[in-house]
């Protein structure tokens, strides 16, 4: 066993876990990130059954742009992209409290 790994056992009584220094590269994936942003950010003024799918994104990059990588590193960032970007809405006021708070007036 390494000196520094029992200094760090000794050091801490739980192991300190795992720190990335930097964000994980994606050599495949990164000059079609742009690409990816852009048909995310068209697809946002598009109703929602007519948006692309993590699948759909991957067969244009492959047919339109020759990209080489796999469907999964581009469903994997297409959804921590839309995670991202999802507006948080106001779910807990019912339609009658939002109803109330639009028109002015009381509606029982």
């Amino acid at each position: 066993m390494a000196r520094e790994s029992v200094r760090k056992m000794l050091k801490y009584s739980a192991p300190p876990g795992y720190r990335r220094q930097q964000p994980a590269r994606k050599p495949k994936l990164d000059p079609w990130v742009g690409v990816i942003d852009a048909i995310l950010e068209e697809d946002r003024e598009r109703p929602r059954k007519q948006r692309h799918t993590a699948k759909r994104i991957h067969e244009r990059l492959r047919d339109e742009h020759g990209f080489s990588g796999g469907h999964t590193i581009v469903k994997d960032y297409v959804r921590l992209r839309r995670l991202r970007q999802r507006e948080m809405s106001c779910r807990w006021c019912t339609r009658r409290e939002r109803r109330r708070q639009t028109s002015g007036k009381r509606r029982w």
